[in-house]
């Protein structure tokens, strides 16, 4: 569980280097009213509070806090995987390559996948 975990955030945590390189600012609301300057650097400097309270959560002494954590990440993937298949047609919208894709998918399966296992354990 610990290394699907691991490879389940690594996906999440590369694609959000891909969502830097496709603008998926752009694409999202309140943040696609700002100019690209602004836009940007919202959308990057949101996720530094954003990813260092996934990593305290995710590795918490406090095994219960830990894998609260893990399963909301892990749960996620199946939702952002929802969440791109609305915004697919957006005119701006820049994750047709297969290395996205296999991120977003990858993301949402291993999610559900560890999901599914951490409940039937």
């Amino acid at each position: 569980m610990e290394l699907l975990f691991s490879f389940v955030l690594a996906l999440a945590l590369t694609h959000e280097l891909d969502a830097v390189r496709a603008r998926e600012w752009r694409v999202l609301p309140v943040l696609n009213a700002l100019s690209e300057e602004s836009g940007r650097a919202a959308f990057i400097a949101a996720h530094v509070p954003l990813f260092w309270l996934i990593l305290d959560g995710c590795w918490s002494a406090d095994a219960e806090t830990r894998d609260v954590w893990r399963i909301a990440v892990a749960g996620f993937g199946p939702i952002h995987f929802g969440l791109h298949w609305l915004f697919r047609e957006h005119p701006y919208y820049d994750f047709s390559s297969h290395l996205s894709q296999g991120l977003i998918i990858g993301y949402g399966v291993l999610g559900a996948l560890y999901v599914g296992l951490a409940f039937a354990i």
